[in-house]
């Protein structure tokens, strides 16, 4: 999958992401320790969160396709062993990126997608507390750090997928063979699309049942 331009994931910047949340290799290695104690409660923990998921109609609509939980249990798998074990590099960065792009084209918006985080930080601070380690601020600090930082990561490629699609929108709209002048995309709304366009993922306003699912999830 090609990557976007528009985020830099040179070392540089990434080390300024870690830097910013006091991310260290040393929380990786506190994680990496408890992977097995972790591993263990995954199973349990994705069958919950996919409960959840099917519970609204905002992201059970996401989930009907045959095979598609399946799909996606897998995925969620490998990405927690990232999570627990992967070095904090540049090619951890591009699979978030790429993480991002895929839910981005899926359609679930970011903030369902944050609300799982949620839920998995809750979920292992128990498991940290049924393994004896409740009382270790310094694993609990090395998984919302590390939390942040995918998150981060992540709600940038959503970022640059929502460009991708209104530039999409821009030339559709002016024409293949129609000249842009200088400056132009960046003053056309984003309201310019063609009739029946998918609003963009990204919306400040929510109605009263949205807010409901949302805090009841």
């Amino acid at each position: 999958m090609e990557l976007p331009a528009d985020i830099d994931l040179s070392e540089s910047r990434l080390a300024d992401r870690r830097r910013a949340l006091g991310l260290e290799d040393a929380d990786r290695e506190r994680l990496h320790a408890h992977l097995a104690a972790a591993e263990a409660e995954w199973p349990s923990f994705l069958e919950r969160l996919y409960a959840r998921l099917r519970a609204y109609p905002a992201t059970e609509a996401l989930l009907r396709r045959p095979g598609t939980v399946e799909r996606l249990t897998r995925a969620q798998g490998r990405y927690l062993r990232l999570l627990f074990s992967a070095p904090l590099d540049g090619e951890h960065a591009r699979d978030l990126v790429r993480i991002g792009l895929v839910h981005h084209r899926l359609g679930l918006v970011p903030q369902w997608y944050v609300a799982t985080y949620a839920h998995f930080i809750c979920d292992h601070l128990q498991a940290f507390a049924r393994d004896g380690r409740d009382n270790d601020p310094a694993l609990t600090a090395a998984l919302v750090r590390s939390v942040f930082y995918d998150i981060g990561l992540v709600l940038d490629a959503y970022g640059a997928g929502e460009s991708i699609v209104r530039r999409a929108r821009l030339a559709e709209v002016v024409g293949a063979a129609a000249p842009v002048a200088a400056g132009h995309v960046a003053q056309t709304s984003a309201a310019a699309a063609p009739p029946g366009a998918a609003p963009p993922l990204t919306r400040v306003h929510l109605t009263p049942g949205e807010v409901e699912q949302r805090a009841a999830f």
